[in-house]
C-alpha cells in the first residue's frame, strides 16, 4: 500500500522542487534525496489522515454541542471528577460530573484505580444516539416456529432472562448497536419488511 502511494506521490514533490527551482537530480544530491523522503512521508501521513482529522473534527463538533444537564443523569450512574485524566474531555462520566448541584454531597463515583497508563475501565465516550425502547412490535408478524429461537438467541445476546423482558418491555433502552444486531437476527430468519422498534428518541448515551 506504501509503495502504491510513493508511486503518485513522488511526481508531485518533484514538481515542488522545480516549482522551487531545485534540481533533485544533481548538486546537494544526499541532501534532496533526505528531503525527498521526508517530504514523501509527510503527504502520505497527510493523506491516510485525512479521513481520521475529518472525523475527529466532527466528534469535536458534536461534543461541544451536547447539552448535559444533572437530571439527564442516571440514578447511581458513576461520575468523574478526576481533573488530571487525559480522557477527560471526551468522557460523559467527568462532563456530568460538572453538573452536579452544590446542594449534593454524595454518591457514586470513579475511583482512581480504575485508570491504567493513558486508559481507563470506565471511560464513556460522550456521544448522541438514536435510542429505542421495547420491541413488541417486531415479533407482531414473526411464525409461531420462529418464536422461541429469535427470543433465546436475543436473551442470550441481551444477558439474561430478567434483561430480556426489562429490554422487552421498554424499561431499558437499545443503543443503535443493540438495535442492529435484533435487526439482523431478523433477517437470517427471513424478516426484513418495515422493522421497527415500539419507539424512539434522541438522547444521550447513559447506557
Amino acid at each position: 500500500m506504501f509503495e502504491q502511494h510513493l508511486t503518485h506521490v513522488k511526481p508531485a514533490v518533484h514538481r515542488c522542487f522545480k516549482r522551487f527551482g531545485l534540481d533533485v537530480g544533481k548538486k546537494m544530491k544526499s541532501q534532496k534525496k533526505s528531503i525527498l523522503s521526508f517530504c514523501i512521508l509527510l503527504i502520505f501521513l497527510y493523506l491516510c489522515s485525512m479521513k481520521n482529522i475529518h472525523q475527529f473534527i466532527e466528534n469535536m463538533k458534536n461534543i461541544e454541542e451536547i447539552q448535559i444537564n444533572f437530571t439527564d443523569v442516571p440514578p447511581l450512574w458513576s461520575l468523574c471528577f478526576q481533573t488530571d485524566c487525559p480522557l477527560r474531555m471526551n468522557c460523559l462520566r467527568f462532563a456530568a460530573g460538572k453538573t452536579v448541584p452544590s446542594t449534593l454531597h454524595h454518591g457514586a463515583a470513579v475511583y482512581p484505580g480504575a485508570r491504567k497508563d493513558d486508559k481507563c475501565s470506565m471511560f464513556k465516550q460522550i456521544r448522541m444516539i438514536h435510542a429505542a425502547w421495547g420491541f413488541k412490535s417486531l415479533f407482531e408478524d414473526v411464525k409461531h416456529a420462529d418464536y422461541t429461537p429469535l427470543r433465546d438467541a436475543i436473551k442470550e445476546y441481551l444477558g439474561s432472562h430478567t434483561s430480556y423482558y426489562r429490554y422487552h418491555r421498554g424499561e431499558k433502552l437499545l443503543t443503535p448497536e443493540q438495535q442492529q444486531w435484533i435487526l439482523d437476527l431478523f433477517a437470517q430468519y427471513g424478516y426484513t419488511n418495515e422493522l421497527h422498534f415500539d419507539s424512539y428518541r434522541d438522547m444521550i448515551d447513559f447506557s
